[in-house]
């Protein structure tokens, strides 16, 4: 089966929302079909107008997924996650996957996708649990 969110407000609790649906149906495969995203950017000043920091987040406008259930096999529950970071604070996918696997025990670790910003690199995580 394929199914497909789309959010047209660009509200951070959207990433909540989808996992909330995705969560509630045992599946014993999920696969992302197509992603469409943005990268929003939050900027922190002081009083004279100097920088602070700045912070990214990923969110989907439209996102679809391939999806089975299978009685033969034991079904699992999946998640999506995202992360954003400055270009250059994580060095590859492979340093973010041993970062991924290390804060998120318990987690079976599906697929994780990398996307290219101009400010940002963006990782796209597909987990489960049983």
């Amino acid at each position: 089966m394929t199914f497909t969110f789309k959010f047209d407000e660009r509200k951070e609790k959207d990433l909540e929302i989808l996992n909330c649906a995705i969560q509630a149906m045992p599946l014993t495969s999920l696969d992302t079909k197509e992603v469409d995203g943005y990268l929003a950017t939050t900027k922190r000043y002081d009083m004279e107008g100097e920088l602070l920091d700045i912070s990214y987040r990923y969110g989907f406008d439209t996102v679809s997924f391939t999806a089975e259930y299978d009685e033969e096999k034991e079904p699992e529950y999946f998640r999506v996650d995202t992360a954003a970071y400055e270009i250059g604070l994580v060095p590859n996918t492979e340093k973010f996957r041993e970062k991924w696997l290390e804060e998120n025990p318990g987690r079976r670790l599906y697929m994780i996708t990398q996307y290219g910003f101009d400010e940002a690199d963006v990782y796209l995580v597909l987990s489960s649990v049983k």
